[in-house]
Parts: C-alpha cells; sequence; structure tokens
C-alpha cells in the first residue's frame, strides 16, 4: 500500500515515564508497579470511552481485576525467582488487595530462606549470569580452570560444615529414638549440643570464608575484601568479624587469582 495516501491520526501523545529504582520490579517495587499500572489502565479506560461515567473505575469490573492481579502476581514470582531464588514479597496484597497475616508470615519465612540462598548459592547464578550474558569469557586456558574450581581453604575450615550438620541430626535423632532413661542420653546430647554450638560460633565468626563468592569476575570481590582507603576498617575492627581471617585464609588464593587475571 502506497503510504503517500495514509493519513496519520494522533490519538495521544506520551507526556511523562515512570522510572524505577531498582529496575528488577521486586517486592516493593513490583507493588507500586501495579498501583501505576492500575491508575494508567483506569485512565485508559475512560479516555477510549469503555468507562463512561467519571465516577466509574476500573476496579469495579471484578472479572479484570482478578486477571489483573494475578498477572502481576506472577510477573513479580517470575522475576524474584531469577533474582533471589525465590517468589516476590507481598503477593497477598498484589493478588486480593489485603494484606493479610498469613502473608506476613509467610513473607518472613521467604526473607528467611533469601538470606541462606544469598549466602550459599547466589555464587553460582551470579556465574551463570555472567557466563551467559558475555560479561565472562573463556579464554582457554587449562590453569584458569584449575584456579576457578580448585577451593583453596583449609581442609579444617571444608570440614566444619559437615560438623554443624552431623551434629544437628544426631542432636534430632538422640531426642527422638528410644532411651532406657534419660541418663542414658545426656552425655551424647551433651557431645553433640557442643560439637553444634563450636561449628556454629566457628562459622559466625569466620562468616566470609562459606559464603558462595563469584568465581568467574573474582576481582571486584577481591578489591572489597581487600580495600584499605578511606573508610577502611582497621585491622583489629575487621578481625573481629572476620575480615582479618580472610586475609590470612585466602592470602595464597588471592595471589594465584591475581596472576590468572594479568595473564588475561
Amino acid at each position: 500500500m502506497d503510504c503517500a495516501f495514509c493519513l496519520t491520526l494522533t490519538v495521544r501523545v506520551q507526556r511523562a515515564q515512570t522510572f524505577y529504582s531498582p529496575p528488577t520490579g521486586l517486592d516493593r517495587t513490583n507493588l507500586m508497579q501495579t498501583s501505576i499500572a492500575k491508575a494508567a489502565i483506569n485512565k485508559q479506560a475512560h479516555d477510549f470511552g469503555l468507562l463512561t461515567h467519571p465516577e466509574f473505575s476500573i476496579e469495579q469490573e471484578e472479572e479484570f481485576m482478578k486477571t489483573f492481579r494475578e498477572v502481576w502476581s506472577d510477573h513479580g514470582n517470575f522475576i524474584a525467582t531469577a533474582y533471589t531464588g525465590t517468589g516476590a514479597l507481598r503477593t497477598d496484597f498484589t493478588r486480593t488487595g489485603v494484606r493479610t497475616k498469613k502473608g506476613v508470615v509467610f513473607d518472613k519465612l521467604t526473607s528467611g530462606w533469601r538470606y541462606i540462598l544469598n549466602n550459599h548459592s547466589d555464587g553460582y547464578k551470579q556465574d551463570a549470569f555472567d557466563l551467559m550474558t558475555g560479561a565472562w569469557q573463556p579464554h582457554g586456558d587449562p590453569g584458569e580452570a584449575v584456579v576457578l574450581l580448585h577451593d583453596k581453604r583449609h581442609w579444617t575450615v571444608r570440614l566444619v560444615p559437615y560438623i554443624f550438620w552431623f551434629s544437628l541430626v544426631m542432636i534430632f535423632f538422640t531426642l527422638a529414638l528410644r532411651r532406657a532413661s534419660s541418663y542414658s542420653v545426656l552425655y551424647p546430647l551433651s557431645l553433640y549440643a557442643s560439637l553444634f554450638t563450636i561449628s556454629a560460633a566457628y562459622m559466625a565468626r569466620n562468616s566470609i570464608d562459606f559464603i558462595a563468592w563469584p568465581r568467574l569476575n573474582y576481582q571486584p570481590m577481591l578489591d572489597a575484601i581487600y580495600y584499605e582507603g578511606p573508610g577502611a576498617r582497621t585491622k583489629k575492627g575487621s578481625k573481629a568479624r572476620g575480615g582479618g581471617v580472610v586475609q590470612e585464609v585466602h592470602k595464597g588464593e588471592k595471589t594465584i587469582l591475581e596472576e590468572a587475571i594479568k595473564a588475561r
């Protein structure tokens, strides 16, 4: 069709845009996006004559609002799962328009699970993102693969989580299994409880050694860990929070990784 005979009809001109920070649309951002989207649809319905009376609102259309809330809730859950490993928070309000006690409890549990995933699996997920998006590219050097995959922590450090979980399981078994008397479980329970407490305290004090750090783009993490510029904590203060231990445990790993990075 020859566009020389076409007529251009401008129905509406966009005069503004909404900027979200963060742009991922997680949790509260998704909740705010839902409210803005609802207001925009309501205005568009009035402008196109779908709602004829000024007092009419799109919220009065129950079937449409049910679909609308489900779409935005699923949207938030899909994005949140990709970034955090769990569904979005406050989905009870997004789906029903009402904040419930069940939703509050669910959000607390989800936040706790996010904390675990953030510390023990997000490093691998970040590596996957970097590899798929091209932020990190392999160079075909076998030595580089050894540096990235080999765990340089001392074997005693790697053993602590196994002691933690073993002692926790044995505590439950000791309390659940039949026993001749209460004294028959006192000594083993004390032993496992002591192992559990010591291993938990060690991991809490040296928590930075048990985090699943990204391995591909390692340099930004090194810059943050070994930062000694303005605002850095003292060596004594860092050691009290685990930072001093990092300098000792990762000293050899830092040297090897820096050499691999320089060789690229």
